[in-house]
């Protein structure tokens, strides 16, 4: 019975601490959304997520070329927005 108590409770600090140690995504952007990227010393980048993380984002250009670009460069990341609706006046006149 002790055995199996304190074997729970390593499992169970075993656990926390490998979900405190885990890096966060840079957004909550899916791959393959569309996004710009506005860089630290004003450079814009402006393509098709591939991967994000914590270390940085992978973007593909329209040529197809994959840009990674450090978390630590990038000023800003607007993504496009696939909620609006397409064609017509959204002030509704």
């Amino acid at each position: 019975m002790r055995r199996t108590i304190l074997t729970s409770g390593v499992a169970c600090l075993l656990f926390l601490a490998g979900c405190s140690s885990a890096p966060a995504p840079l957004a909550s952007a899916r791959p393959k959304e569309h996004a710009t990227v506005t860089k630290r010393d004003g450079t814009v980048i402006t393509g098709l997520i591939m991967a994000n993380s914590a270390a940085g984002i992978t973007l593909q250009g329209s040529d197809g070329a994959n840009q990674v670009i450090a978390s630590d460069q990038i000023r800003t990341i607007e993504y496009e927005d696939h909620s609006a609706p397409h064609g017509g006046d959204p002030g509704g006149d």
